[in-house]
C-alpha cells in the first residue's frame, strides 16, 4: 500500500507555536513506514534545524543547484549544522540537488566536488522526474545503500 497520513508530533506543535512551521508526516513506502520532518530553510529559522532531527534515521538536505551565488552558503550552513550536532554524523545523510533538470553525471560530479559532499550520498531532483523521486524514496526507506 502506498498512502500518506499527515500526523503532527508534539515537538513539532511546540515549534509551530514558535512560528517554525515545520511539517511532520508519516507514510508507507513499499511496505516501510517513513516518518518525515520538514524544517524551514529561512535564515531566521535555521537555528532550529537540530530540533526534532534526533528521531530521524536519514537527514535530507536540499541545495538549489541553479543558485550559483548560494551554493557555498548552503554547504557552509550544512557544515555548521553538523558541527553543532555531531550525533547527526551517525545518521544516513542525503544531499539533494534540486532544480536539477540540466544536471547530467558530469555536472553532478562537479557540484559534489565543489561542495565537498563526497562523504554523503548525493542525488539530483528534477520536477516531474519519477525515477529521481523513486531513487530518493528508496534511499530514505533503506532500499538503496550508500
Amino acid at each position: 500500500p502506498s498512502h500518506c497520513e499527515v500526523m503532527c508530533h508534539e515537538d513539532c506543535r511546540a515549534m509551530e507555536r514558535q512560528s517554525c512551521y515545520c511539517i511532520y508526516w508519516q507514510m508507507i513506502y513499499r511496505t516501510r513506514k517513513l516518518s518525515l520532518l520538514e524544517m524551514p530553510g529561512r535564515t531566521t529559522k535555521r537555528h532550529r534545524w537540530g530540533a526534532g532531527a534526533e528521531m530521524a534515521n536519514v537527514l535530507v538536505y536540499l541545495i538549489d543547484s541553479t543558485d550559483e551565488m548560494r551554493l557555498e552558503l548552503a554547504r557552509h550552513e550544512f557544515s555548521i549544522l553538523l558541527d553543532e550536532h555531531k550525533e547527526f554524523l551517525a545518521k544516513r545523510i542525503l544531499i539533494l540537488f534540486t532544480k536539477a533538470e540540466a544536471l547530467g553525471e558530469p555536472e553532478m560530479k562537479d557540484l559534489s566536488e565543489r561542495l565537498d559532499t563526497s562523504a554523503w550520498r548525493t542525488l539530483p531532483l528534477s520536477l516531474g522526474n519519477a525515477a529521481q523521486v523513486k531513487a530518493v524514496m528508496d534511499y530514505c526507506a533503506g532500499l538503496q545503500r550508500d
